[in-house]
């Protein structure tokens, strides 16, 4: 069955993603902070942010600044006992490649980052954070591994076949949609081979359960420039990327 927006109703999804919003933040944050986090108008989020603070579920300082009064979980797919474990994975995962290093779910049609840690001295601004979500139709690395093992009848039955648009954001026709992601390998790292709009790099890797069933996806991202392009530091990277698939693995099947 195909994901509907139409079946939400809109003002309890944009409420329900501040609220998922605040439940990863740390610390107070600004109005734009959380607007460029949940792409909700400004104007709408205060709304919200008026409601939730009038039943307490957050709190507003004397600098226009939002803090969280409540804390929020929910079923996750990955297991609570692999926190430690993946906080300690990403830690050796940025210090080995030197880059931002992830951990991808899917909810709906999103791409849903569990956790990410990066170094101290990236070469671009990497976005998306702990709690951050993007569609899966944007066909980058994380996006077509994850497709690919899904295969084409379930994605065709759980998205929008005419939604897909390559990381140069040109749209993708159904067949061609199937082509990029089949092209893939799901036992390999696979990486994009230049970035994306926001000159930004992805590798990413599975990770199943014990049965083989999909659990989520490890990914580094780096700055698409010239001096990360080199057979050396891409060999790098999925050296790396490898290595750590190979620890979790051991983890998730004791």
């Amino acid at each position: 069955m195909k994901y509907d927006k139409n079946d939400i109703s809109p003002p309890a999804a944009k409420t329900l993603e501040v609220l998922e919003y605040f439940s990863f933040s740390k610390g107070e944050v600004t109005l734009k902070q959380i607007a460029d986090a949940t792409e909700i108008s400004q104007a709408t989020l205060l709304r919200i942010l008026n409601t939730l603070i009038d039943y307490e579920y957050i709190s507003k300082s004397s600098d226009k600044k939002y803090i969280a009064n409540f804390k929020l979980s929910k079923a996750d797919a990955i297991p609570a006992y692999l926190d430690s474990v993946l906080d300690e994975s990403l830690e050796r995962l940025v210090e080995n490649s030197g880059q931002s290093a992830e951990i991808i779910t899917v909810k709906g049609d999103k791409l849903f980052w569990h956790n990410k840690k990066e170094a101290a001295n990236m070469q671009i601004r990497i976005s998306a954070h702990a709690g951050f979500k993007r569609s899966i139709y944007e066909l980058d690395a994380p996006s077509r591994i994850y497709l690919k093992s899904l295969g084409e009848e379930q994605t065709a039955d759980r998205f929008s076949t005419d939604g897909f648009y390559d990381i140069d954001y040109k749209k993708c026709s159904w067949s061609e949609a199937a082509a990029i992601w089949n092209a893939e390998n799901i036992k390999k790292v696979t990486y994009d081979r230049h970035g994306n709009g926001n000159g930004v790099r992805r590798y990413a890797a599975l990770v199943c359960d014990k049965v083989g069933d999909f659990l989520f996806i490890l990914s580094v991202a780096e700055a698409a420039v010239p001096r990360n392009n080199t057979k050396e530091h891409i060999d790098k990277i999925i050296s790396a990327i490898e290595s750590e698939r190979n620890i979790l693995k051991g983890a998730i099947e004791q």
